[in-house]
């Protein structure tokens, strides 16, 4: 379970952008997370995933805290396995790429960074492990050694997503991951994700400003507003 307890963020002390939330993601489920540009919600984001320190309230994952605005909270919280666990889709798969890498080299960056044994793999097995991941995510192995300008927006959707998956993670933070996306591609990477919980288990926050989206992909929905949570839909 991860979960947010009164959680504020403020930056300085006259903007406050996370005014008091609480909620709770569990395996297998998803929680929609629906609000205008600027409401907070992508802040709400990077604070579950321990990418920006709390202000106030905590952050919990599995029972035990893993952010807070006194470091002694999570002194010993177990950050390696939290990052392999919970992972996140930003909404600019362009600006998440590394534009000079090929796209085998950017989906192995989670084993190259956390699992040892993978650092010792030849090249050769790396490329196959990058190929079963592009697969997995409906892309042409044959495209492993292309780049990022050189495949659709949303292709270099799916090898994020590609990207995160490979540390078989529990939860999943989609952050807008379709808005910026023709209706095809839109469509094409909601029933990919749809598809990928089935089949992994995942527990999903699917941030979005779209009701109808927000909707589809989730029967719980908080409605956020000038970064407090108003109601549920």
């Amino acid at each position: 379970m991860l979960a947010a307890k009164n959680v504020q963020k403020n930056y300085g002390k006259e903007n406050p952008v996370i005014r008091g939330i609480s909620m709770v993601i569990e395996r297998g489920s998803t929680v929609g997370l629906w609000g205008e540009s600027g409401c907070g919600k992508s802040t709400l984001a990077r604070l579950l995933c321990c990418l920006e320190k709390c202000s106030a309230g905590v952050i919990e994952f599995e029972g035990r805290i893993c952010n807070a605005s006194d470091p002694s909270l999570y002194k010993n919280f177990p950050f390696k396995e939290f990052r392999k666990k919970v992972q996140i889709i930003f909404q600019d798969s362009q600006g998440a790429l590394d534009p000079r890498l090929p796209l085998w080299q950017t989906v192995i960056e989670g084993y190259e960074n956390f699992d040892s044994s993978f650092r010792r793999f030849t090249p050769r097995q790396k490329i196959r492990t990058a190929e079963e991941l592009l697969e997995q995510v409906g892309i042409d192995p044959a495209k492993v050694r292309s780049f990022p300008h050189e495949i659709s927006g949303g292709q270099r959707q799916r090898v994020v997503i590609a990207r995160a998956l490979a540390l078989k993670p529990e939860y999943l933070i989609c952050d807008e991951p379709v808005s910026s996306l023709d209706p095809e591609s839109r469509e094409g990477i909601v029933t990919l994700l749809l598809s990928l919980q089935r089949e992994h288990n995942m527990g999903f926050l699917f941030i979005s400003h779209d009701p109808v989206l927000s909707a589809r992909m989730s029967r719980r929905i908080h409605v956020i507003e000038e970064g407090k949570i108003k109601n549920n839909a």
